[in-house]
């Protein structure tokens, strides 16, 4: 066995079917950055009209296992249709109830429900052509009626499909399994593409950036979205050898490494004049790798070529700038998608100048709702969705400049006016969140044909999501390139409730709010261009005031207490707060008239015995409504330590009065030793006696501690001389007073 046959069998054939593998990423729902149960595309043909049942026309579900023909029969009745694999029934005109209610007695009948009309979707304006303003450009004249834009487009993918409404399908050939004639689509993704670059102007499905421009598939990926480097350069190689026929040429596929022979199959296209767009990919890399320099084997294939116009995406929400739209799955409104390639860096040889250095330019690639195989429609995300935007804007442009493009320098300077004709990400009309992850931000693809553009909308009062009340002053920030906006229209669920035709003091209109509920509120921007631009945000009325609401923070449901326990509760309310009143058993411990730092008490608990115990938080609003919540705890004082004591019996005198303080503790480390250092008892019941020099007792009192523990007596006009103070009895809920311990009692004083 010779050595170049060894190497052919254990390494070559295994790095071809390598390479062939890599074109897995044809974009869009790229699987690296989507969960399985979020790769089927959201499919819609068509929509049933509600109420619209046809007349005396029903759909009849049989059992499993009953002949529809033996039913008929039965009956007398012909059908319409007959069903026999997706449901086993018939569909048929039923002219009376006698005929109905007999049919739906047939033991064979499992139910029998009215034919409905249906219509196809009126078409719609996706984002992605809405937010680079495709439908200002006097070139695609976006009208809702079906013209044929003089311009071809290949779209090199999984094929089109070959009989959808919605496209102006002009042939193809099949580079992939099977034979050339069958280049119909199988997997969707193509047909996806086709449709943002071009789906027809004709009111019905979606709209493309250049409406209604030749397609041709070249069917290069399977249905399963795979292919190989040989079957690209077979369709690159069919694309070069109809140059004289295609104008522009999709690529929203890929792969990492390096291929010397696909680069020159696109350089000779090129050079025979045909403006190649391809997407930049979905790993969130470097179009040259990791090592930032093109061609090494961690290039992403063909987004790093210099020949090709590569597209990163944009993360758009509403068609519109501002950023004033929902968050989407890759990242905020008017963002840089997080699934993006980009360009740190870019080749001497490029032949054009561009902000974004290897990166053309920037389109809109989330959520981009488009034509999909079968005649119906599907949403979808990635760079794959960017770039047949790009094909849309080199087919506008070349239409409306009459462009040549019979050489690679027609091919450039077509590119370069696309680059220029862009807006900055730093603009108005670009990010709302500057999040580009290299410094070479690309320009955003534009196509309005106005020098202008479109206004710019975004919402200052209310925001999206807010809740609204009574009279609200409706207010956005509008303003255009040339700073030429006429005026501003205010729409509440599409009626217009006011306009403003003099900004100087902002554009602002007034709207009473009323029935409670969600309202979509739409401000219109028109330039003296008549140029529009509208931001539109969701909020939500709510006139009825409702009484407070109020939680437990502190403590918790069935949670142990001792000592002294912070009470805090959460309470809010559409109005304010004006206080939240606590109670213990239903006893009020405390009120709390400032919720600045939290609605709290204090409280002792030793002021009732160990046990289970309710407590309360009521919340009033400022309408009066109040709300309570209930929690019960355990309250538990009960300690290893030693019974109460007297700590302390200090006087003072002041004037002719005599003062006496007590200070009752307990031996909280239950040592069997008093100390200063023990805890106090608040909630003590104290009886003290105060005798004179004479043997005589001036007075008996008694009193409550406080939470420190203490409690003074006092004397007024007390005569000079010597007196004796001492606690004569002492009780508590939750401790014993042991005499033993008393560290001061009783204590003597002479009042000069």
């Amino acid at each position: 066995m010779s050595i170049m046959k060894k190497f052919s069998n254990r390494f070559f054939v295994p790095l071809l079917i390598g390479v062939a593998l890599l074109f897995v990423w044809t974009s869009c729902e790229d699987q690296s950055f989507r969960k399985p149960e979020d790769l089927q595309p959201q499919i819609s043909e068509s929509s049933p009209v509600a109420g619209e049942a046809i007349e005396d026309q029903y759909i009849v579900v049989l059992k499993k296992g009953a002949r529809p023909s033996k039913v008929l029969s039965e009956h007398g009745m012909e059908a319409q249709h007959v069903y026999h694999h997706a449901i086993n029934g018939f569909s048929l005109n039923i002219p009376n109830n006698r005929a109905l209610e007999a049919l739906g007695n047939n033991k064979n009948v499992k139910y029998i429900e009215k034919d409905l009309k249906v219509k196809a979707f009126a078409q719609t304006l996706p984002t992605g052509v809405d937010r680079i303003q495709a439908d200002l450009n006097s070139t695609a004249a976006i009208d809702n009626t079906h013209q044929e834009l003089d311009v071809d487009i290949v779209i090199l993918d999984t094929g089109i499909d070959d009989d959808h409404p919605d496209l102006n399908v002009a042939g193809g050939y099949n580079f992939s399994r099977g034979p050339s004639s069958k280049w119909d689509d199988g997997n969707g993704h193509g047909t996806h593409t086709a449709g943002s670059a071009a789906a027809m102007d004709n009111s019905e499905g979606v709209v493309g950036v250049a409406p209604g421009a030749r397609l041709w598939a070249a069917k290069v990926l399977d249905n399963r979205g795979s292919g190989s480097i040989s079957d690209i350069i077979a369709g690159i190689d069919w694309v070069t050898q109809n140059a004289d026929k295609f104008e522009v040429a999709n690529m929203s596929l890929g792969a990492t490494g390096s291929s010397s022979s696909m680069r020159e199959a696109i350089q000779s296209s090129v050079s025979a004049g045909v403006v190649y767009v391809v997407a930049a990919g979905n790993d969130g890399s470097d179009v040259y790798g990791s090592d930032g320099q093109l061609g090494g084997d961690d290039d992403i294939i063909p987004a790093a070529y210099p020949e090709v116009a590569t597209i990163s995406a944009l993360a758009d929400s509403d068609g519109q700038a501002g950023g004033s739209g929902s968050e989407t799955s890759y990242g905020s409104d008017d963002s840089f998608a997080s699934f993006s390639n980009y360009s740190t860096a870019v080749t001497t040889d490029n032949p054009v100048s561009s902000p974004g250095a290897a990166i053309d330019l920037m389109l809109p690639g989330v959520d981009i709702y488009s034509t999909y195989k079968g005649g119906g429609y599907s949403t979808m995300s990635g760079t794959s969705m960017s770039s047949p935007h790009g094909a849309g804007l080199a087919a506008l442009y070349i239409v409306a400049n009459n462009s040549s493009h019979a050489s690679a320098s027609d091919v450039y300077n077509i590119r370069q006016a696309l680059i220029d004709a862009g807006v900055e990400q730093s603009s108005e009309y670009g990010l709302a969140t500057q999040n580009d992850p290299d410094d070479n931000p690309e320009h955003l693809g534009w196509a309005s044909s106005s020098s202008s553009g479109a206004p710019s909308v975004s919402w200052v009062n209310p925001l999206d999501g807010e809740t609204v009340s009574g009279t609200v002053t409706l207010e956005v920030n509008a303003s255009d390139a040339d700073g030429s906006v006429g005026q501003v229209e205010f729409f509440v669920d599409g009626s217009l409730v006011g306009t403003d035709s003099d900004g100087s003091d902002g554009w602002t209109t007034s709207w009473t709010t009323g029935t409670d509920g969600e309202y979509t509120l739409k401000a219109v921007a028109t330039d003296n261009d008549n140029n529009t631009g509208d931001a539109s945000i969701t909020v939500t009325v709510d006139n009825t005031d409702d009484a407070p609401t109020v939680s437990w923070v502190n403590p918790t449901e069935g949670e142990t207490v001792s000592g002294t326990v912070t009470m805090e509760a959460d309470a809010s309310d559409d109005g304010s707060v004006t206080q939240v009143e606590f109670f213990v058993d239903g006893n009020p411990v405390g009120t709390d008239s400032d919720g600045s730092d939290g609605w709290t008490n204090s409280w002792d608990s030793n002021n009732v015995a160990d046990g289970d115990h309710t407590f309360t938080a009521e919340a009033t609003d400022d309408a009066s409504q109040t709300s309570s919540a209930q929690i019960n705890v355990t309250v538990s004082n009960t300690t290893s330590g030693g019974g109460m004591f007297v700590s302390d019996i200090s006087f003072r005198s002041f004037g002719p009065h005599l003062g006496a303080t007590v200070t009752i503790r307990y031996d909280s480390d239950g040592d069997g030793v008093a100390e200063s250092s023990d805890d106090p008892v608040s909630n003590a019941s104290v009886s003290l006696t105060l005798d004179y020099e004479d043997g005589t007792t001036v007075n008996n009192y008694s009193g409550t501690t406080d939470s420190a523990g203490q409690i003074e007596f006092k004397w007024k006009q007390a005569p000079s001389g010597s007196y004796e103070a001492e606690v004569t009895e002492l009780t508590h809920t939750s401790y014993t007073w042991d005499p033993s311990l008393d560290l001061d009692n009783p204590d003597s004083y002479t009042l000069q």
